[in-house]
């Protein structure tokens, strides 16, 4: 009924955090289908029947919706109006509110809402405030894990931002799954990340055997609506494009 991407999300921290072992309890290792954002929304939808695109609405940060998901699919491009320049990300909570529209007034077969967290940068930072724990104002200056590599952050800065934004995005599905009917509910990603292993760093078609990034979690839950939260209401009109985001 009810799938749910956190992007990015490294098996290992998966399980190495407290936070999602008390809400969500113990994952599942599997093997993804891909090793980015495009390469798992083709292979998915590519292996969907026509009654399964139709049936399926799709609630969406990440700005490759723009073109790996077919048109018979119901799309919530959230990236596109709720995409934040002080962040460099789109922040979960407008995610969250679309989904739980969606899931209230449209009650589709498939609800799938896809997070950018805990893929970095930061969401947890306000805005205007310091780039999260690396030490570079903004995401577009300085990818961190280029940064790590070239000396100019330390390595373990970058995982505790990590982390952190692995944390933050538990709390948020916390909220999601209490305002969404959906008895079969699963969480996972569309890939991991890879942090120095092998030499490689980040994701990609490039590093696509590397088990690090292929390897995700899964939890099997179920979310229950209890009408304890009211979504904010959101300016569908396009303000960024994907080009700019990437």
């Amino acid at each position: 009924d009810l799938a749910v991407l956190i992007d990015a999300c490294r098996w290992d921290m998966a399980i190495d955090s407290t936070l999602a072992e008390e809400c969500f309890g113990t994952p599942t290792k599997v093997w993804s289908v891909g090793s980015n954002s495009a390469s798992w929304l083709r292979r998915t939808f590519n292996h969907a029947t026509k009654q399964q695109l139709s049936s399926t609405t799709y609630v969406t940060a990440n700005p490759f919706s723009e073109t790996e998901v077919p048109s018979a699919v119901t799309m919530d491009e959230v990236w596109r109006y709720g995409y934040s320049e002080a962040l460099g990300t789109t922040p979960p909570r407008s995610v969250t509110d679309r989904a739980i529209c969606h899931a209230r007034e449209n009650t589709p077969d498939r609800l799938l809402v896809h997070y950018m967290q805990p893929h970095l940068p930061p969401a947890y930072e306000k805005d205007g405030e310091e780039f999260g724990e690396l030490g570079v104002r903004e995401w577009k200056t300085e990818n961190p894990w280029s940064a790590v590599q070239s000396g100019k952050v330390e390595k373990e800065a970058v995982l505790r931002a990590y982390k952190k934004n692995l944390d933050y995005i538990v709390e948020e599905l916390d909220l999601l799954l209490e305002n969404v009917e959906a008895p079969r509910s699963i969480i996972t990603s569309d890939h991991g990340h890879a942090i120095g292993e092998d030499g490689e760093w980040g994701h990609g078609n490039f590093i696509s055997l590397v088990p690090s990034v292929r390897y995700v979690p899964r939890w099997e839950t179920k979310a229950t609506d209890t009408g304890n939260h009211s979504p904010d209401t959101y300016s569908q009109r396009g303000s960024t494009t994907r080009e700019k985001q990437l």
